[in-house]
This record gives C-alpha cells, sequence and structure tokens, in this order.
C-alpha cells in the first residue's frame, strides 16, 4: 500500500464519483479506477459499493478511509516538527472567531507585545489553527476549553418604557424590534434561540456585523439588542440601561478548540495558553 495510493483513494473516498475525483485530481479516470482496484486486491475485500455507473463508500472503505487520514495528517505533522525544529516554519498563527468580541484587540495586542515575532491572522469562517465559539448550552468536545461563562443582558434607550424595571422577562419583548448582530454570528443566533424558547421570533429591525454599531443603533432608540455582560461590559453610556433577563435564564459560553491531531507548534501552543489566561481574568463582571 502506497502512499500515492491512499492520497488518491482519500479524494475518490470524499467525492464518491469517480470523475468529479479525476477532475480535481487531474488524473485520468482509468488510473484511478485502476488504484481502487489494486487497493482492493491488495486487502482483499471491495472498497466501494457499485451502484449503477455510481460508486458509494462502504463499511470497509470507511475503515480504510478513517486510517488514510491519520496517516496522511502524521506526514503532515512530520513536516511541520521538522520544519520548526529546524526554524524553516514562519511564527504565523490562524485564529478562526465564530464570536463578535470587543476583547479580541485587547487579546492580540496583549499577545503581540509578549510576542511580536508571531503572526496571527483572523478570519471569519472555520479551518483556523484555533477557532474560538460560542454556545448556549455547555459542550463537550475534544480538544476544547470553556473560556467564559456568561449572562447576557437585555440593552434598552433610556426612554424605553421598561427602562425602570430592575429585570425583565423575554415575553415582555414579544413586540419589540430588536437591534441584533448578524444571525450568522453566534450572538444574533443566541438572540432568536433564547426568543424562540419563550414562544416567540424577534422581530429584527436591523442588524449590523459590529458590535459597536448595535449599541449606537440603541443608544438611537431604534431598538433593544441582548449583549454579554462581561465580553461587553465596557458599555459606560447614559443613554443605555441595562437589564437583567430572569426568563429565560440566557447564558452563553465562550469556547477555545483546536485540532489535537495537527502538530502543536510551539507558537500555537503559546497562542492557546495566551487566550485560555486572558479569559481567567475576565470573571468578575460589573455589577447591574
Amino acid at each position: 500500500m502506497k502512499i500515492s495510493q491512499l492520497k488518491l483513494f482519500k479524494t475518490i473516498a470524499e467525492y464518491e464519483h469517480i470523475t468529479n475525483a479525476a477532475k480535481d485530481l487531474h488524473v485520468a479516470q482509468p488510473a484511478l479506477s485502476k488504484t481502487i482496484k489494486e487497493l482492493e486486491n491488495e486487502l482483499g475485500v471491495p472498497l466501494f459499493d457499485r451502484i449503477g455507473k455510481g460508486i458509494i463508500l462502504n463499511e470497509n472503505g470507511k475503515i480504510l478511509l478513517k486510517y488514510t487520514n491519520k496517516i496522511l495528517n502524521e506526514l503532515e505533522n512530520i513536516v511541520l516538527e521538522i520544519n520548526e525544529h529546524n526554524e524553516k516554519i514562519e511564527n504565523e498563527i490562524t485564529l478562526s472567531m465564530q464570536i463578535a468580541t470587543k476583547l479580541l484587540p485587547e487579546i492580540l495586542s496583549t499577545f503581540h507585545t509578549k510576542y511580536p515575532d508571531i503572526k496571527v491572522s483572523v478570519i471569519q469562517e472555520e479551518g483556523g489553527d484555533i477557532q474560538l465559539f460560542a454556545s448556549s448550552l455547555p459542550v463537550d468536545y475534544e480538544n476544547s476549553v470553556m473560556l467564559l461563562k456568561e449572562n447576557l443582558l437585555l440593552a434598552l434607550p433610556m426612554d424605553h418604557p421598561l427602562a425602570n424595571q430592575k429585570h425583565v422577562s423575554l415575553k415582555m419583548l414579544k413586540d419589540a424590534d430588536f437591534i441584533s448582530l448578524s444571525r450568522s454570528k453566534s450572538l444574533g443566533q443566541l438572540t432568536s434561540e433564547y426568543c424562540n424558547r419563550v414562544g416567540f421570533n424577534p422581530n429584527i429591525a436591523l442588524e449590523s456585523d459590529s458590535p459597536s454599531i448595535v449599541r449606537d443603533l440603541v443608544k438611537l432608540g431604534l431598538g433593544v439588542s441582548l449583549v454579554p455582560e462581561i465580553s461587553w461590559r465596557d458599555i459606560d453610556d447614559d443613554k443605555i440601561k441595562l437589564l437583567k433577563i430572569d426568563e429565560p435564564t440566557c447564558i452563553r459560553y465562550f469556547y477555545l478548540s483546536w485540532n489535537e491531531n495537527k502538530y502543536q507548534r510551539k507558537a500555537l501552543v503559546l497562542f492557546r495558553n495566551h487566550i485560555i489566561e486572558f479569559f481567567k481574568q475576565q470573571q468578575n463582571p460589573s455589577d447591574y
């Protein structure tokens, strides 16, 4: 069994389509068919079920794909570790941000102060070396750590009819206009999720990808918004009132995750530890 065969097999298995795999790999279809036949002869079992002109990965193929992924991943790790050992690897980390937080600039600036030679790139989709994400419930993912548990508060303009309350139920906002982060962002998703729990879909009057714009729109009296108690705690404005929500209990959890199967470069470990330590210092929200 050759590495080159496994690489071809992986692509075929992911596509479950010889023609599409051939186009992706820029390899002739007969060569791919020959590779599959050679692997099946060596293992003594079929790897795909043939249905008409199509193929579907069977249980044998799934087992081979599982170990193929591990083997190819370890080969990549060999290169990474050797390059790092010989100082041939760039000190660059990609952070996948699936949350919106005012804390990000401080996280990056304090890390840069300590490690100016390490470059951090931030992306807003999956696929980074390390991921920051939020959830309304605790999760139990491998290679992840909970960074922060925080309440969501209701932000509303000072002249809102509910501004004199000490706490509020979300049910009281069923007819309100909401200012929200884009629903592609975790906080936008949580706004809809918590409102749904008490029986209504929030009327999203305006959306923005920017937390500061959300706050400015609330201040202008254009709606109300759910805002995080800790990671957005620097809202200090006499035109915004923050209220605790007592029904339902609105919480979001911050998580940091990484791919343990990938070689953990020193720069990545330093950045991961920096984020964990940073959030340990964020656990004392102001009282509202």
